[in-house]
């Protein structure tokens, strides 16, 4: 499979606006998923791949990247070495990041040549009330043309990917955001006690994870471990 982004514009919330296209395409059947962000940082990438090969339920051996900051760590080509947090993000969907060598761009050429077909396809006369409206749309696109016959491919994206889907690793679960409760009532930090009950405004909380959208709160708000004055 190969991942990359691409700048492009869209008509979001009544105003044309510089977007973010992060795709993802396998090899094979030619599988496609995309979304757009605002901006696109090394969460936002953990946030799309995780959308992505969900969508999939499953992730191939290898993600061929460009040789992207967000993922590369130094090196370049098959002499990469990911950075720790992005290394361990593709340990746990069972793959490994990839980048093309330096010069050699055509090795992601499937990738590429989505975002030209998302742009004159896709975008081209759409608008959109939200981000999350964009996002929705871009999914039942992709239901559509992943579904429809290709004559380069002879067959559907979707029909291919009936073969490729026995070679993927199986996507795991998405985490729950537990909450952590501790009372520091004359107790010192280092041991906390879960508390047995709902927490009361006298408790201190803290999250365990970072959900995409936002984060959970109990009673309304959102806060870390202190220790009451």
């Amino acid at each position: 499979m190969q991942h990359d982004t691409s700048p492009h514009r869209a008509e979001i919330g009544g105003r044309v606006q510089p977007v973010q296209t992060a795709s993802l395409v396998c090899c094979y059947s030619r599988m496609l998923f995309f979304q757009f962000f605002p901006a696109f940082t090394r969460f936002d990438c953990k946030v799309f791949l995780t959308d992505a090969l969900h969508y999939l339920q499953g992730a191939c051996e290898t993600c061929l990247i460009d040789n992207t900051h967000l993922v590369v760590l130094k090196g370049t080509g098959r002499d990469m070495v990911p950075v720790p947090e992005m290394a361990a993000f593709a340990d746990r969907y069972g793959f490994r990041f990839q980048a093309h060598a330096i010069g050699n761009a055509n090795r992601s050429a499937p990738v590429e040549r989505s975002f030209r077909y998302i742009e004159t396809n896709f975008l081209a006369g759409r608008s959109f009330r939200s981000w999350t409206d964009a996002n929705q749309g871009a999914r039942e696109w992709c239901d559509k043309v992943n579904a429809r016959f290709r004559d380069d491919l002879k067959a559907s994206p979707g029909e291919l990917f009936t073969l490729e889907r026995s070679h993927l690793t199986w996507a795991p679960s998405v985490y729950l955001l537990h909450h952590a409760w501790w009372i520091w009532k004359g107790m010192s930090p280092l041991t906390p006690i879960a508390s047995p009950s709902p927490p009361t405004s006298s408790d201190a909380t803290s999250k365990c994870g970072r959900p995409k959208t936002k984060l959970k709160s109990i009673e309304g708000h959102a806060s870390s471990p202190r220790t009451r004055a």
